[in-house]
């Protein structure tokens, strides 16, 4: 039979080498360390209070909370949204650097920190599990309420918007006519993706119809914003039209303008030869065909976030 090699605890190996004292102390140590970490895993300088440094603590407070302030300052400033790709990178870096820093103090504290170290790591889990879940809870909550970033599989919004951008979605922002916005793809339609980007063309209570020649809101010819459009007039086919054809028209278009509700939008696609826009949706339970209702809008598109070189932001039309 092969001898097999003894398995040896830290313990085992400090009493074999003749140094428990030592094997005590590191494992000491790195108890306190373990539970420094975990706490400024929750919070920026929690973890310095634990190990009895709470001048430490308090700074690495502010560092962190003034960068988590500018960071949510974007929310209701979208035009500070360049100001994000400098934040986020140092963010990362200052939460590696204060929990080192906490880890650091723990090793050289002389506090007792809950006595021994199985109550450390005990604790220190938790406050790990505490520190992950409220990352977790805070990215869901800013994403169903305040946030979420999207990206286009299509050309259907160029050269605004091309595939493979991510942007955001601010989802606390009010509408207003040319907002690029996110949408729920109508019921029964099968596409690449749930929701969908488009532009808000008309608002509620206006009267669109795209002809041959203009875009007519309320009646009357309407200037299209810098790279959008120009909007053509297409059948129920996706034919373009040459002439106003009430019967055969798509939603909004030559022959066959669209009224909409109070809470009714008339989205379009930049690209409008390409898109797959109101024109040619059915209709949302208890709306007409051509018209979203307010509750599908996912929110106004304030910038392209990613790649780098794609960066800008969204100003709203005045």
């Amino acid at each position: 039979m092969p001898e097999t090699a003894p398995n040896y605890t830290l313990e085992d190996i400090a009493y074999l080498s003749g140094d428990p004292e030592s094997a005590e102390r590191e494992q000491s140590e790195r108890g306190r360390a373990f539970l420094a970490v975990s706490a400024a895993m929750v919070w920026p300088g929690l973890g310095h209070l634990f190990v009895g440094k709470p001048r430490s603590g308090a700074a690495w407070c502010i560092v962190g909370s003034s960068l988590a302030a500018a960071v949510l300052s974007v929310l209701f400033w979208p035009q500070l949204l360049p100001a994000l790709i400098v934040l986020l990178p140092l963010g990362v870096i200052v939460q590696l650097l204060q929990m080192a820093h906490a880890s650091h103090c723990g090793k050289r504290s002389q506090r007792p920190m809950l006595g021994n170290a199985s109550r450390r790591f005990l604790v220190g889990a938790i406050l790990g599990a505490c520190g992950l879940g409220e990352c977790y809870g805070t990215i869901r909550y800013l994403q169903n309420n305040w946030f979420e970033i999207c990206f286009t599989p299509t050309d259907s919004m160029g050269p605004n918007v091309s595939p493979g951008d991510f942007f955001l979605n601010f989802k606390q922002q009010p509408y207003q006519r040319w907002d690029i916005v996110g949408v729920n793809a109508p019921p029964g339609v099968d596409l690449p993706c749930q929701n969908l980007c488009k532009r808000i063309v008309g608002m509620p209570g206006d009267t669109v119809e795209i002809t041959g020649s203009a875009l007519l809101i309320n009646g009357k010819p309407t200037t299209l914003p810098p790279n959008v459009g120009p909007y053509f007039a297409v059948d129920t086919w996706n034919t373009p039209m040459l002439d106003a054809e009430p019967m055969a028209a798509a939603n909004g278009c030559w022959g066959r303008p669209i009224t909409l509700g109070p809470d009714e939008y008339f989205l379009l696609g930049d690209n409008n030869r390409f898109s797959y826009d109101a024109r040619l949706w059915p209709s949302f339970e208890d709306h007409q065909p051509g018209a979203t209702p307010r509750d599908q809008l996912c929110g106004r598109v304030v910038g392209i976030v990613w790649p780098p070189q794609r960066w800008r932001v969204f100003e709203q039309q005045r």
